[in-house]
């Protein structure tokens, strides 16, 4: 009994090509030549001629880009159509670019890889788990010119008031 009539519970229709003789013509695509009739199949339904092979090439696909936003302070900050090749650490150098936050102190929340695996400055951006159009994150940090300067001697700034006044000792 032929599979296609335990399946659909109704005998092929006149002239149509039974299950195995699909069968054999997909063998011919995947194997590049004829297989053996099956039993039963008549030789002119079983194609003979091995198929003929023909190389498609493919057009280089342009790189993928990026779009993310990073939110610092008061603003965001767009960083559009960034190849997705780029690192996290090109990402850092571009960040300080607009924020002057060296890349050392930038602290990056809201990036997560497809693998879940710990972001680090090694990571591409091809292998984050982005939302479209443009993934925002929030970028922590401060610049340079804004950092607590410890005074060079911080003695020289100490007023002992405790000399100027006499001390009184009472009973």
């Amino acid at each position: 009994e032929c599979p296609l009539t335990r399946l659909s519970g109704q005998p092929p229709a006149a002239g149509a090509l039974s299950f195995q003789t699909m069968v054999s013509a997909n063998l011919v695509d995947l194997l590049g030549a004829a297989p053996a009739p099956a039993p039963g199949i008549p030789e002119a339904l079983v194609p003979t001629a091995p198929l003929k092979r023909v190389e498609v090439r493919m057009p280089e696909e342009a790189p993928r880009r990026v779009n993310l936003v990073a939110k610092w302070r008061n603003q965001l900050i767009e960083l559009l159509g960034l190849d997705e090749s780029l690192t996290i650490a090109d990402l850092k150098v571009i960040v300080e670019a607009e924020t002057a936050v060296p890349p050392a102190r930038q602290k990056l929340l809201g990036l997560k890889t497809h693998d879940k695996s710990k972001l680090t400055d090694a990571t591409v951006l091809g292998h984050l788990l982005l939302k479209l159009p443009a993934h925002k994150f929030v970028l922590m940090g401060t610049p340079d010119a804004e950092l607590l300067v410890e005074p060079e001697n911080p003695a020289s700034r100490v007023f002992d008031d405790m000399e100027a006044r006499p001390v009184h000792l009472t009973k």
